[in-house]
């Protein structure tokens, strides 16, 4: 379920038709929400949640959706590129540089964990906020 609400997530934000939009986001709600209700403690299904929220522009519930998650494990790498691209949105770049950081630290000290996962992102990440933060 996860993956498909990904999934219509990534079609939403792709889609250039508002109506078409709105429908897959739609339906990568409905995904998230039967997730939740299945089990409403995967961290992956709030980072999606997340994430969703995110690319609909609602930052603020997106923060908190991430939140949860880092309520849970602070050191939800996942969660915490959620919550750094939410302050980069914000236009908190010290706060998304400080984020990235601890993103890219974690990949680095997990090398099985986040080298695909986040080393690409991390890093132009730092690099984006270095040059407008520094």
């Amino acid at each position: 379920l996860n993956a498909l609400g990904a999934y219509y997530s990534y079609l939403g934000k792709i889609e250039t038709k508002q109506r078409e939009k709105e429908e897959h986001f739609i339906q990568a709600t409905q995904f998230y929400n039967r997730a939740s209700r299945i089990d409403m403690h995967e961290p992956s299904t709030w980072v999606g949640k997340g994430q969703l929220l995110l690319a609909k522009g609602d930052v603020d519930q997106a923060f908190n959706t991430f939140k949860i998650v880092l309520d849970g494990d602070r050191g939800n790498v996942p969660a915490l590129l959620g919550q750094a691209s939410v302050q980069f949105t914000r236009g908190q770049f010290s706060e998304s540089l400080e984020l990235y950081k601890v993103c890219y630290l974690s990949c680095i000290l997990q090398k099985e964990c986040c080298l695909v996962l986040c080393q690409g992102p991390c890093t132009y990440c730092l690099n984006i906020c270095f040059f407008l933060f520094c």
